[in-house]
């Protein structure tokens, strides 16, 4: 984790395909609705699909997005102070993970895998999928919280331990140890 920002605008990140799917139609309408000073949505990810280009055309007007243009998602993540992932369904999101890695505070949904990941209050939250209320108080609770957030980032990167190849595939023969007997 290495923290790069030198403004005071609140950024949240967004990191993943422009799909439905992805939920993140619920973002942009949630930060729409809190219209607060000195937010910005950075978008890691791009759409083919004319719907969802249509989705962030029409929110481009309404709230500030920059779209992150770099390979590396890791600048954006160090750019950013949290992470919000609204998936409907996902297999795990492994963004949630790189987010957390560089130290960010993560809010994802129910709906996805990566919440195994997020010990609730503590490194992130896990809200309900398509619940717009849920998101703009997790975004609310965590702008206005300085210290929350500060503490949520050392917790974030802590959990990266469990990602570590040696440490996984040691505690996976650990355990089919244990289970053979």
């Amino acid at each position: 984790p290495r923290n790069i920002k030198k403004d005071k605008i609140f950024r949240i990140c967004y990191s993943g395909m422009l799909t439905l799917r992805k939920g993140f139609q619920y973002l942009l309408k949630a930060l729409e609705e809190l219209n607060l000073p000195n937010l910005e949505l950075l978008i890691c990810g791009n759409s083919g699909d004319p719907v969802c280009q249509d989705i962030l055309k029409y929110y481009k007007k309404r709230i500030k997005v920059e779209q992150w243009k770099g390979r590396d998602h890791v600048e954006a993540y160090w750019r950013s102070d949290i992470l919000i992932h609204p998936a409907l369904e996902d297999g795990w999101g492994l963004v949630v993970s790189e987010a957390m890695a560089c130290g960010l505070p993560v809010v994802v949904t129910e709906h996805t895998g990566a919440k195994d990941m997020v010990e609730e209050g503590i490194n992130g939250f896990i809200i309900p999928p398509a619940d717009v209320e849920a998101i703009k108080k997790k975004i609310i609770l965590l702008y206005n919280n300085r210290d929350l957030r500060s503490k949520m980032s050392q917790a974030a990167v802590k959990k990266r331990d469990i990602l570590d190849q040696v440490i996984t595939a040691k505690a996976f023969f650990d355990e089919c140890v244990r289970l053979i007997g």
